[in-house]
C-alpha cells in the first residue's frame, strides 16, 4: 500500500529548491543564488547569460533583467531578428526564429516560405451537390439552389423544413411530393368545374322541358299572363304538370351539392310564376 505524498508531493519549490514538511506545512531550502518562500527570486538573473546572439544582460533587481540587443535583433532575450528580419515568409505567413533558420507558420499555403497554394478542394470541403473552386489561399463553394452557407451545409429553407419535419428528407423527395400534391389539386379543380358544368346542363334541360309542357297545356295556354282566375276557374284548372315531380331515377334532379337543391327550388318557383 502506497503512502500519501503529503504537502511536498506537488514539488512546490522552484529552481532546484528542496521541500521539507513541517507539521502539515512545508518550507523550501534554496540554493545560494535563489531566495523567497518558493525559491523563485533570482539574486543574479544575468548569471545564466539569458541574452542571445551577443546581447548584453543588465540586472534590474527583484530577479528581473533586460538585454541590450545587437542591430536587427529584438525580443526579451534578443531571440528575434536573426532569421525573421525582414520577414521571409510570404502570403501572410508568420515567422518564428528557429535554431538553424526561420520557421514560417502558413495559412492556406505551404512550403518553407509559404509559397505554394494549398488546394483545399482535394478534401471536398463543400456540402453534397456543391461545386468547390480553389482560390489563392482559400476556396469557394458554389451551392445548389436548395443549400446555403460558406460550405453549402445549411438548407436554404431550414425554418420551413424544420417546422414540417422535412429537414432530413432529400430535396428530390420533397419535389416529388410537391408535384403529386399539385396534380391532385388540379384534378380536384377540374372535378369541381365539370360538376358545375353538368349541373348547369341539367338545369337548362329541365327548364326546356318545363317550357314545352306549358306550351302543350291547353289550360295554361288559355289564361293570359298576369290575369286573375275566378274560384270556378281555379277549381277547373288542371293540377300542376307531373313533369315537375320526378317520375323515375333518370328524371331526378342532378345532385352535385347542396347548392343544386336550392337551384331546383328556384326553378320550381319560376315555373309557378309562369303558370299564373
Amino acid at each position: 500500500m502506497r503512502k500519501p505524498l503529503g504537502v511536498c508531493g506537488s514539488q512546490p519549490c522552484f529552481n532546484g529548491g528542496t521541500c521539507r514538511e513541517l507539521n502539515g506545512a512545508f518550507e523550501c531550502l534554496c540554493h545560494s543564488r535563489f531566495t523567497g518562500p518558493l525559491c523563485s527570486h533570482d539574486r543574479d538573473p544575468c548569471a545564466s547569460s539569458p541574452c542571445l546572439y551577443g546581447g548584453q544582460c543588465r540586472d534590474q533587481g527583484a530577479g528581473n533583467y533586460t538585454c541590450d540587443c545587437p542591430p536587427k535583433m529584438t525580443g526579451k532575450r534578443c531571440d528575434f531578428g536573426r532569421f525573421c528580419a525582414p520577414n521571409p515568409c510570404r502570403n501572410g505567413g508568420v515567422c518564428e526564429e528557429g535554431d538553424f533558420g526561420p520557421l514560417c507558420m502558413c495559412r492556406g499555403y505551404m512550403g518553407p516560405t509559404c509559397e505554394v497554394d494549398v488546394n483545399e478542394c482535394e478534401n471536398q470541403p463543400c456540402g453534397s451537390g456543391a461545386t468547390c473552386i480553389n482560390e489563392a489561399g482559400s476556396f469557394r463553394c458554389i451551392c445548389p439552389p436548395y443549400l446555403t452557407g460558406a460550405s453549402c451545409g445549411d438548407p436554404l429553407y431550414s425554418n420551413l423544413l424544420k417546422s414540417m419535419k422535412l429537414d432530413n428528407v432529400p430535396f428530390e423527395v420533397v419535389l416529388i411530393g410537391g408535384a403529386i400534391l399539385a396534380v391532385i389539386g388540379l384534378i380536384a379543380i377540374g372535378g369541381v368545374i365539370w360538376c358545375l358544368a353538368a349541373r348547369k346542363r341539367k338545369n337548362h334541360q329541365a327548364h326546356n322541358n318545363t317550357n314545352n309542357v306549358l306550351k302543350n297545356d291547353p289550360v295554361a295556354v288559355g289564361y293570359k299572363r298576369g290575369s286573375k282566375m275566378s274560384n270556378l276557374e281555379q277549381q277547373q284548372q288542371a293540377p300542376r304538370p307531373v313533369s315537375y315531380t320526378p317520375t323515375s331515377n333518370n328524371d331526378a334532379p342532378y345532385v352535385c351539392s347542396i347548392m343544386n337543391n336550392l337551384e331546383t327550388l328556384r326553378n320550381y318557383g319560376s315555373a309557378g310564376d309562369e303558370l299564373e
